[in-house]
């Protein structure tokens, strides 16, 4: 078995590399091997005497070409709303798919094909330039959020156009079958509709609301209320990845953001823009029911209050932070607000899920901790045989969340 793969390999490598020598001329590209390049010339055959009754023997590939097309003096372009764009040279370009056949069968003696039979090439010319010129039909979308009416606000959508192929290959074969290669043909586009304006919003729906409880520390609501705001009117297109830090951005003294309670490396600590974690574990909680692609989320140290253990998204810059990609087939706009020591995120879109699908997250608690042993710091401002209690210790415990 291991000689006969050997063997197959080697006949594999051996006829790979004769058709790879023939392309090599046919692009006629000049590199640092050009002496290799120019040699290979002779391997037109040698029993090949001529070709449309010229003599092509003791001629090169490219001398051959040159012999064949000579008198064909193409100039053919194509023309749609004022644009224009030059065809390349199908007479050419058929002319060495036929010398490739008789390179690689070794052929000999006198041939006669039709070099103005363009019809395959000139359809993959229509196909190039469908690429250029077809125009995809733009339905209306989100576009701002308006904060005064407190509404998002849609673009119209925008028609499209689709080149017909099948009759601009028609006409550019029928140009080269007449020689008629010095004009300038018009190409024709078909008109597309995109869904109309009413039909797109109609779609619309406010996918899901999550409402979470602060706390009456007015530094803290500071801060929640600030990152809600931030956070309110935010549009993220489809396919597109969100992120809590890059929306939000740093949060500062000079934003308001103030000193509240924070998780830092286990410990609980004043820092600026403490609190602004409930406003990413409410979106979190949001974006899962939705149905959208959580694409990074981190859970706090110890449990938070406002949600249940697990189902929590922390925040701290530059990280972590909390990320999703939209899923949806439009644009989705993100509500946030505070009021009332009461914190709420909504997501307004396409519905992702299917009729009667939804997504909830449970989680329960499986073991319960014990507290640790207390840990003592010298402290030489206190007196001698004194203790003070920094902070008090806690029991840990460990969650586990399901997706219903």
């Amino acid at each position: 078995m291991m000689i006969r793969a050997g063997a197959a390999a080697l006949c594999l490598a051996a006829v790979i590399g004769a058709v790879f020598g023939i392309r090599m001329l046919v692009g006629g590209h000049k590199t640092k091997n050009q002496e290799h390049i120019t040699s290979m010339e002779e391997t037109l055959p040698q029993k090949l005497k001529e070709i449309n009754g010229i003599s092509v023997k003791g001629l090169g590939y490219e001398e051959t070409v040159a012999a064949l097309i000579k008198g064909y003096d193409w100039n053919l372009s194509v023309s749609y709303e004022g644009k224009t764009e030059k065809l390349n040279n199908l007479i050419e370009a058929r002319t060495r798919q036929y010398l490739d056949e008789i390179c690689t069968q070794n052929m000999e003696g006198s041939y006669t094909f039709d070099l103005l039979d363009v019809s395959e090439l000139a359809k993959e010319e229509a196909g190039r330039l469908a690429g250029i010129w077809d125009q995809k039909p733009e339905n209306s979308t989100l576009d701002h959020y308006d904060a005064a009416s407190g509404k998002f606000v849609f673009c119209g959508g925008k028609d499209g156009v689709v080149i017909d192929q099948e009759k601009l290959a028609a006409d550019i074969s029928q140009a080269v079958k007449d020689q008629k290669l010095d004009q300038s043909l018009s190409a024709e586009g078909n008109f597309q509709a995109a869904d109309s304006d009413e039909a797109v919003q109609a779609k619309y729906k406010t996918l899901e609301t999550f409402t979470t409880n602060t706390t009456s520390n007015p530094k803290r609501n500071t801060n929640v209320r600030l990152a809600a705001e931030a956070l309110n009117g935010t549009i993220v297109q489809p396919g597109e990845e969100f992120s809590f830090n890059q929306v939000i951005g740093p949060r500062t003294e000079e934003k308001g953001y103030q000193a509240a309670a924070a998780y830092n490396s286990g410990e609980v600590v004043q820092e600026v823009g403490g609190g602004v974690c409930q406003i990413s574990s409410t979106l979190y909680r949001v974006v899962f029911e939705t149905g959208m692609e959580v694409t990074y989320r981190r859970s706090h140290t110890f449990e938070p209050n406002y949600v249940t253990p697990g189902q929590d998204a922390t925040i701290s810059w530059d990280m972590p932070d909390f990320r999703f990609v939209n899923t949806s087939e439009g644009a989705i706009g993100i509500r946030a607000s505070y009021a009332d020591q009461k914190a709420t995120v909504s997501i307004y879109g396409i519905p992702v899920l299917d009729d009667g699908v939804t997504w909830k997250l449970y989680s329960e608690k499986t073991e319960e901790g014990e507290k640790p042993e207390p840990q003592y710091v010298e402290d030489p401002t206190l007196a001698p045989g004194t203790e003070k209690i920094k902070s008090n210790g806690t029991t840990g415990s460990t969650w586990v969340t399901y997706k219903v």
